[in-house]
């Protein structure tokens, strides 16, 4: 039974750790076969966390990006 949910995840200077935390989730989704990520950057953010998402947004039809 596939279930329908979203995961919200506010983001602001996680470059570092932004990559094997995306590939973790992709992997959990891909398992699933259902679910969303919403992934939020917050305007403090002073790292490069905006630029890594933009890159990713693409690989994953389950994860979307919003800045606020």
């Amino acid at each position: 039974m596939k279930y329908n949910f979203a995961v919200i995840v506010p983001l602001a200077n996680e470059q570092d750790d932004f990559h094997p935390f995306i590939e973790t989730f992709v992997a959990v989704l891909d398992l699933l076969e259902s679910g969303r990520v919403y992934l939020i950057v917050d305007n403090v953010s002073k790292d490069k966390t905006l630029q890594c998402l933009s890159q990713k947004e693409d690989s994953s039809t389950a994860i979307y990006f919003l800045l606020s």
